[in-house]
């Protein structure tokens, strides 16, 4: 089998994650070798070299390493996506697609129509696709076990460090990241259609700007405040970014250690959204930030039976009408990458590269739940007004 040339697009906290997964399975290590790794950050890059003693190129510009790669993962800020995607596809190169495909409709809809004929592969950057937890799920589902869906009810609860970040990093402001359902949970959306085998033709969404954001009383920064039992300072919190070392020793003088009480966020915290498909199903999908412990939750009514998931725990278990019996199945969990998820992502592009394999998730998939994630937005700013997707 030969190997992959691969060149890294932005040295982000994905950007990363990919490098160590890589780096950490055999299988991974065999198939791709990273020729360079790019970052308009001097100060990262020279960081990145010593931890992980990369023998590759280190680059402020990844367009002088692209004739030494067949392939690249693009992890940069959501707001570059489409520029880059553009760039990406001039130089006929195969790629990663970090979520979301843009930060709005217009956007997306120019790049899936860039996309459409191009002739190498892009493998949309939806993790939970690949986990061995949904897909048991998919598997349980298309064996008929519970029967048609006639609902699906999912939610994803972040923890307070989690939360945190979302009213601190670039992602508060929604110019950078289309909103917290989009940069955050177009993938949710993804698992709906996914499961459900249908497109989502309408819905309505509530939600707001309940706990973080600003607040009378509070400093702008954590080093200003005297609060020093806030679980929400930058010490217990802190911002989730791959810095360079004197950035991560000294975050007051970057200002990374925003109060989260008082930053300039625009973004909502929480939602609930319905969703209606072509097909009948009708979903649900709910989103929080600030629980002791991150948790996705999942639970399919079907006319045979039903099934409810714990994801973070790998348990899925089935209740049958019809033999009024529980069965419950364990997924062993597998702690790097969204519980494997990119482990198989990985594997995924690699294949399309090599045997020209179809991405499980496509470009089109990824618009499609784009839409769905910047309509909910739109419905939540409306006060939840009905709104047709157009899909």
């Amino acid at each position: 089998m030969r190997r992959v040339n691969l060149g890294i697009i932005g040295l982000g906290l994905r950007g990363v994650s990919y490098y160590r997964l890589i780096q950490s399975k055999p299988l991974l290590k065999e198939i791709f070798d990273v020729k360079w790794v790019a970052d308009i950050n001097k100060n990262k890059l020279k960081r990145f070299k010593e931890e992980f003693s990369f023998k590759g190129e280190i680059l402020t510009d990844f367009r002088e390493g692209m004739e030494n790669v067949e392939a690249v993962i693009i992890s940069t800020p959501d707001h570059t996506h489409v520029s880059l995607y553009n760039e990406i596809t001039e130089y006929g190169k195969h790629f990663i697609a970090e979520k979301p495909l843009a930060t709005n409709i217009e956007d997306a809809k120019k790049i899936l129509e860039k996309l459409k004929n191009y002739e190498k592969s892009v493998v949309v950057a939806y993790p939970l696709r690949y986990t061995p937890f949904y897909r048991k799920i998919k598997e349980i589902i298309e064996s008929d076990t519970i029967g048609e869906i006639i609902f699906i009810r999912a939610s994803e609860v972040l923890s307070y460090e989690h939360g945190a970040n979302y009213a601190r990093r670039w992602h508060r402001k929604r110019v950078n990241s289309g909103g917290l359902l989009v940069t955050k949970c177009c993938h949710d959306f993804d698992i709906l259609h996914w499961l459900s085998k249908s497109l989502i033709e309408s819905l309505s969404g509530f939600g707001g700007r309940r706990f973080f954001g600003k607040r009378e009383g509070f400093p702008q920064y954590c080093h200003e405040c005297d609060n020093l039992d806030c679980i929400y300072r930058y010490s217990i919190c802190p911002i989730w970014y791959y810095l360079p070392y004197e950035e991560a020793y000294e975050p007051e003088k970057y200002g990374y250690d925003l109060c989260v009480f008082n930053s300039d966020m625009d973004i909502i915290d929480h939602a609930i959204v319905n969703l209606k498909h072509k097909n009948g199903i009708v979903s649900q999908f709910a989103i929080g930030p600030i629980a002791p412990n991150e948790f996705r939750r999942i639970h399919i009514l079907g006319t045979k039976g039903e099934l409810e998931g714990i994801f973070e725990k790998g348990i899925i278990i089935i209740r049958e009408n019809k033999s009024n019996c529980e069965t419950q199945i364990e997924i062993k969990e597998e702690p790097q990458g969204h519980c494997g998820g990119d482990y198989r992502l990985l594997l995924n592009f690699a294949r399309c590269i090599l045997y020209k394999e179809k991405p499980a998730a496509t470009i089109e998939e990824g618009y499609y739940s784009l839409i769905v994630a910047a309509k909910a937005e739109e419905s939540i700013e409306h006060g939840g007004i009905l709104l047709k997707t157009g899909l």
